[in-house]
């Protein structure tokens, strides 16, 4: 699969059971404009604990978000509006089976867009899926919100490789062109120094008020750790009346790989029980899913806490490498392959990402 990015439009969907879907399947109404997805999964290659997505994509690019089928669900319809599609496009429906963060089975139909209702059937069966070609592709099948390769060679534009264009700035005096985190040909991370380096972000981007769900990612190789709060990731909100807002993750000696999230002053955090080992690749990924925050390091959980607060609307500025309000607080080290997301990740697509970061290339 090529590598892609994009939200789309907006997803209407219904669940039925089909237990005589090869007799006719799922009997329901078929709007103009629509696309109806029905998915048989083989039992003897999935059973009841595997993880179902559909992926819809159009033009090389996903232009659904990957839509989950209810745990032990063995069939199921999607409904997929094409409203905003040209006729004629065509379009392929991708069903993606995993287990343990392993990819088990797949399917895949070709269709092409049309004005009245389609209605395509994806079995999935025992085939084991190829590897994504690039570690690119595990992310953007998760449609980040934003994804900054970081493989530039000069500054200052620190692309946004997912389609929603929200390119940073380097910031300072960044080391361009360190080894890949991912060891993929032609990719690069930055390396950042002493004096403070890092990358800012469109305003308001990733502000995620109320408790709105996201996730972030990175990969990061500390040089330096002390009694300072270095930043992976800061969004805050330091001139808020009723107290600091926002969230973050950093490093701090004796505290480890901190996750927090404040909400009027107060942080509720979780953390690693050991400090990162300096110089070494360590793959960081933050969850908050509106009631729990989560900490993975290297495709594992190591911490969570419960977090239901409901945070106020505000416009920060996200940073990568920095606190993002000022002082020393930033990271120094190599850093690569950072993305934000506006939905929590499950335990299954952290544990994807790493595995397939982590291949030979």
């Amino acid at each position: 699969m090529t590598e892609r990015g994009g939200r789309g439009a907006r997803v209407a969907f219904a669940w039925c059971l089909l237990a005589g879907w090869a007799l006719g399947g799922c009997v329901q109404p078929c709007k103009q404009g629509t696309l109806l997805v029905e998915v048989q999964l083989g039992v003897e290659a999935l059973g009841a604990d595997a993880l179902v997505l559909a992926v819809v994509v159009a033009g090389g690019e996903p232009k659904q978000s990957p839509i989950a089928l209810p745990a032990g669900t063995l069939s199921g319809t999607i409904e997929v509006g094409f409203d905003h599609y040209p006729q004629g496009q065509p379009v392929q429906v991708y069903v993606l089976a995993a287990r343990a963060g392993q990819l088990i089975a797949w399917g895949v139909t070709d269709v092409a867009v049309a004005e009245a209702c389609e209605v395509v059937r994806v079995a999935v069966g025992g085939a084991t899926m190829p590897t994504p070609s690039t570690y690119a592709d595990a992310v953007l099948v998760d449609e980040p919100l934003a994804y900054y390769r970081l493989a530039e060679t000069t500054g200052p534009v620190a692309r946004d490789s997912s389609s929603h264009h929200l390119d940073g700035t380097y910031l300072g005096l960044p080391g361009f062109g360190r080894p890949s985190a991912v060891g993929e040909s032609g990719d690069h991370a930055i390396g950042l120094p002493t004096t403070g380096s890092g990358v800012s972000t469109p305003a308001g981007s990733f502000a995620f008020s109320a408790n709105q769900p996201y996730s972030l990612e990175g990969w990061v190789a500390p040089a330096l750790l002390d009694d300072e709060y270095r930043h992976l990731v800061g969004c805050y909100d330091l001139a808020d009346p009723a107290g600091y807002q926002g969230y973050g993750i950093y490093f701090r000696k004796g505290a480890g790989i901190v996750f927090e999230r404040y909400v009027d002053g107060v942080s509720i955090a979780t953390a690693s029980t050991a400090d990162p080992a300096l110089s070494v690749l360590t793959h960081v990924v933050a969850t908050y899913d509106g009631a729990a925050l989560r900490l993975y390091l290297d495709g594992v959980l190591i911490g969570e806490r419960i977090d239901g607060r409901v945070g106020p609307k505000r416009a920060a500025l996200l940073t990568i490498g920095q606190f993002g309000g000022g002082g020393a607080k930033f990271l120094v080290g190599d850093l690569d392959e950072v993305a934000i997301y506006d939905h929590a990740l499950s335990a299954a697509r952290v544990a994807e990402h790493h595995r397939v970061g982590k291949l030979p290339r």
